[in-house]
């Protein structure tokens, strides 16, 4: 998956995503894996540790709400990523969390109706 917006509806479950580059990924899960990503852009309610494996620059934050409403009986863990390959108790360089300033630019971006999905992919910090 490249230069892609991936939009799932919150199920009882876990996702395992591969190989994506540059795009944005908003889905609620119980578990959650991104294997050889790079680039991504994550909003995410998932009640365990996402887990991250040989991949970089992802970013993380709480699934949207103007998306879909998701019930919050067991809190998201979507900032305590786990990164298979960064075992020091160090932050990983391979995550962070995003700017709450991004996520209002880019929030915009989908809600306004002069400016397609895809558009929004420019805007992904790089």
């Amino acid at each position: 998956m490249k230069d892609s917006i991936v939009i799932c509806h919150p199920f009882a479950g876990s996702a395992t995503i591969r190989d994506a580059q540059n795009s944005i990924v908003i889905l609620g899960v119980q578990q959650l894996r991104f294997e050889g990503c790079k680039d991504v852009d994550v909003y995410t309610h998932c009640t365990s540790h996402p887990v991250i494996e040989r991949s970089t620059s992802m970013r993380f934050s709480p699934y949207p709400a103007f998306v879909h409403s998701i019930e919050k009986s067991q809190p998201s863990l979507h900032d305590k990523i786990e990164d298979f390959n960064w075992l020091r108790r160090q932050h990983s360089p391979n995550w962070t969390l995003i700017d709450p300033e991004t996520l209002h630019v880019l929030w915009k971006l989908l809600e306004d109706p002069k400016h397609p999905l895809h558009d929004a992919l420019t805007h992904v910090p790089q």
